[in-house]
């Protein structure tokens, strides 16, 4: 919030009475010698409660920095067919395919082999984020260092070469780590300092290094130290600075970028008239962004639009998440919603689940997964409980996976 000009103040001063001003003063000097003796301590506490990094010996210019951030609980990941999920207690299961080593369970007889329920992976305690793309999958420590596992042939583990790891595996030469994101074929990481690195697959520019070249070491993205918040989308990527503005590069087919033509970019460009961008969801050749005060704008084909255009719906969302077919959105009450984009028509279809109140969302092609105000997981098929000719998914009849407490 910016500091009112002393003009102003003393403006409305001067309607106020002398026994309320001094009361104000009054006020205004403990709150200013409590805060000059116990920020540090304040601030310390606020952001282990939000984001579980290890803040213990973090200085006044550290928790600044990490002040300026938003973290939202994001205890599961997923993206195609193999899931990670992250407890309270920051220990990590992984189940699903495991093919290219993605779930992290090592090398060992019987580790290689599709999982079916959610198995603990060994060693780790202490993590404050979990990501998937395809085939490879991505852990932050609260210590803000990234591990990384599974299919590497684009380099998208960061590890400096191709091989595939079936071990979670310390990215070297990273450090204060904040966020990460990670898609298909390429990852991005978030630095205290409001810097991105980006690695991986890179043929559509989704690097934003101005070249297609593969990546497999982390490589700072020039020109910007003031990002907030990164997402990885359909072979593209966006970065939103702190002052709400938002940058896409990468796969443009359909104008899913809202760049006003369908030329793939290979560096960041701003996204014009979109203002106070929160969030992004993008599915195949479709985005959607969402503000701080819950409008949504859409570009790309089901929207047949270059640029973001404003989508009317009756609800006021604080998360997007997209699959296949649909896309879910939860709102500031905690119900959840969901709605088939089509340039003809939108509508969105509230859900009465027979659980309490959602937490969080996660979505991927296949299937979806919510988490309840009581830490529980539940999870459905997208084939299996969406009616595609009703666009109405049945979600009363969820599969309780685990709790995460």
């Amino acid at each position: 919030m910016e500091m009112l000009p002393f003009d102003v103040l003393g403006y409305i001063m001067s309607y106020i009475d002398n026994k309320t001003l001094l009361l104000i003063y009054d006020i205004s000097h403990k709150f200013a010698e409590l805060s000059r003796v116990n920020l540090r301590a304040t601030l310390r506490n606020n952001l282990y409660q939000t984001t579980k990094f290890d803040v213990r010996n973090y200085d006044m210019k550290r928790l600044v920095k990490l002040s300026k951030f938003t973290f939202e609980p994001s205890n599961i990941a997923t993206f195609d067919k193999h899931a990670l999920i992250l407890t309270n207690t920051g220990l990590i299961y992984s189940y699903g395919k495991n093919k290219w080593g993605q779930l992290g369970l090592g090398l060992g007889l019987g580790n290689i082999i599709n999982r079916i329920t959610p198995t603990l992976i060994p060693n780790f305690n202490n993590i404050v984020a979990v990501k998937t793309g395809y085939k490879h999958s991505l852990l932050l420590t609260n210590t803000g260092q990234i591990y990384s596992c599974g299919n590497n042939d684009l380099g998208q583990l960061g590890l400096g070469y191709t091989n595939d790891k079936f071990i979670f595996t310390l990215i070297p030469n990273l450090r204060n780590i904040v966020k990460i994101a990670s898609s298909y074929e390429h990852s991005l990481c978030l630095t205290e300092d409001g810097q991105v690195y980006s690695f991986g697959g890179n043929s559509f520019g989704q690097l934003g290094l101005g070249h297609g070249d593969i990546i497999n070491i982390p490589t700072l993205i020039p020109k910007y130290d003031n990002v907030i918040h990164i997402i990885t989308g359909s072979f593209c990527s966006f970065i939103i600075t702190v002052a709400g503005k938002i940058y896409a590069f990468g796969n443009n087919s359909a104008g899913r970028l809202g760049l006003g033509d369908s030329r793939n970019a290979f560096v960041p460009v701003l996204i014009k008239d979109l203002d106070n961008i929160i969030n992004v969801t993008n599915s195949v050749n479709t985005s959607i962004f969402l503000t701080n005060d819950y409008r949504i704008y859409g570009s790309g084909r089901k929207f047949m639009s270059l640029t973001p255009i404003l989508i009317q719906l009756n609800i006021s969302p604080i998360k997007i998440v997209h699959t296949r077919n649909h896309y879910l959105a939860l709102d500031q009450n905690e119900q959840l919603y969901t709605f088939i984009c089509d340039y003809k028509s939108i509508t969105a279809k509230k859900q009465n689940i027979t659980l309490s109140n959602v937490n969080q969302i996660t979505g991927s092609r296949w299937h979806t997964f919510i988490i309840d105000n009581h830490h529980k997981i539940y999870a459905w098929n997208e084939y299996v409980q969406l009616d595609v000719k009703k666009a109405i998914i049945n979600i009363n009849n969820l599969e309780l996976i685990m709790s995460i407490n």
